[in-house]
């Protein structure tokens, strides 16, 4: 049977600046479903001013405001007691190879306790609508407290479908601080499936939990729209022009970009970078500042935040020649897609999903998963010398890498149909 109704947990959307790529997965998933519910789990750390993006006609808001109370506290303390919860400490001790602590504890039992504020609430709002367990499916964006919460929906309503995609943060235990992610293992045993966007993502999981349930755990890529283009390729050896695409965060490493281009004195580089700034990153200008702008071979360009459509159409125009990325771990990034489409080289750490959509010397360039500064301007200095033979190839084969596998209507369709509709 053909599921109609679907709920999706986001985290801002469509306010935030989080989910800026899940726009264009709402509004092919709009043409499979009748009515799309996007849930909004803690709406009042949301700033609800200003609405970013559009929703379908039949995509509605639902905005709970999920507060963790003493009850709450108290029931998280007794479902460690259950096998499935009481497990993970064997995990913890086990397989991650970690000492179980009080930070441990403390960020299970506030997961157990967030998650069931949340269920409480989003199982009333079922209640409410009243839509047929077996035509609904239940898919939450990120994998957090709330896709816990949904847990305790599966339990009492087997004939949902429910279960959630996991990207990078909430999928790569290094991630974290303390190399830990709670309670993977049982929910992964609760829920009906679980879609890593990328192989890596999968293997690691693997690895991480070695039982776990092998056909529940299924890829599926992301993707974004083929945009043709009649803007022809600008590339002219011995001058390179890159963009970074990125918020301004520590894992993002924008400053071995500035460290790397401070250390190139013998070309010519045209640097850009897209992404919000705020007060906390202001230090990262002033570095540029300090240390590019006595440089006359170097220029470079913070545009603050783009919309989506606005770096699409940076990239489609090829006002860059490749993609620079430096983070010290990625899923697939959505931006890395979009370069591909307009057929943009891209060179990039060797992190997480990175090696599924570049392939060294083919689809661009691969650094290693920590260089430093010396190791990124060597790179640079090498790669601008290309012929604009290679560039070509470089700028077809990202094409076709992108028509293979990382158009949206192929991928998003395939995932409403093959998980989904399940």
């Amino acid at each position: 049977m053909k599921r109609s109704i679907l709920y999706v947990l986001v985290t801002d959307f469509p306010f935030g600046i989080g989910e800026p790529f899940f726009e264009n997965e709402l509004f092919k998933l709009s043409s499979d479903f009748e009515f799309i519910y996007l849930v909004i789990p803690e709406i009042q750390l949301v700033d609800i001013s200003i609405s970013r993006y559009k929703l379908p006609s039949n995509a509605s808001l639902i905005e709970l405001k999920t507060e963790v109370k003493l009850i709450q506290k108290l029931r998280a303390i007794l479902e460690l007691l259950k096998p499935s919860v009481f497990k993970e400490i064997t995990y913890i001790n086990g397989p991650y190879k970690l000492k179980l602590g009080i930070k441990h504890l403390k960020t299970i039992l506030g997961f157990i306790a967030s998650g069931l504020a949340f269920s409480e609430l989003f199982r009333n709002t079922l209640l409410k609508h009243n839509h047929s367990p077996e035509k609904t499916s239940i898919y939450s964006y990120w994998f957090t407290f709330a896709t816990w919460g949904l847990t305790y929906i599966k339990q009492a309503f087997p004939s949902y479908n429910i279960g959630t995609r996991i990207h990078g943060w909430d999928c790569f235990y290094y991630r974290n601080s303390t190399n830990y992610l709670p309670l993977r293992p049982s929910t992964i045993k609760s829920l009906d499936w679980i879609c890593p966007i990328s192989e890596t993502g999968k293997a690691h999981l693997i690895e991480k939990i070695p039982d776990v349930q092998l056909d529940k755990i299924r890829v599926q890529y992301l993707g974004v729209d083929f945009r043709p283009s009649e803007f022809p390729i600008r590339y002219k050896k011995g001058i390179l022009r890159i963009v970074s695409v990125s918020f301004i965060h520590h894992v993002k490493r924008i400053h071995l970009i500035i460290d790397a281009l401070a250390k190139i004195d013998s070309i010519e580089v045209e640097w850009t970078h897209i992404g919000s700034w705020s007060s906390q990153t202001a230090w990262l200008q002033e570095s540029a500042e300090k240390k590019l702008s006595p440089k006359t071979n170097i220029q470079y360009t913070f545009t603050g935040e783009k919309t989506l459509d606005e770096v699409r159409s940076f990239l489609e125009q090829h006002q860059a020649d490749f993609i620079l990325c430096t983070s010290e771990s990625e899923g697939i990034p959505v931006s890395m897609m979009e370069a591909l489409a307009a057929g943009i080289p891209i060179i990039s750490t060797a992190v997480g999903g990175i090696p599924e959509i570049v392939v060294d010397q083919e689809t661009g360039y691969l650094l290693p998963a920590n260089p430093n500064a010396d190791e990124i301007a060597k790179a640079l200095c090498e790669i601008v010398l290309i012929d604009e033979l290679k560039y070509s190839s470089l700028s077809k084969n990202a094409k076709n890498t992108y028509l293979k596998k990382f158009q949206a209507k192929v991928n998003y369709k395939k995932f409403a149909e093959e998980i989904l509709n399940a």
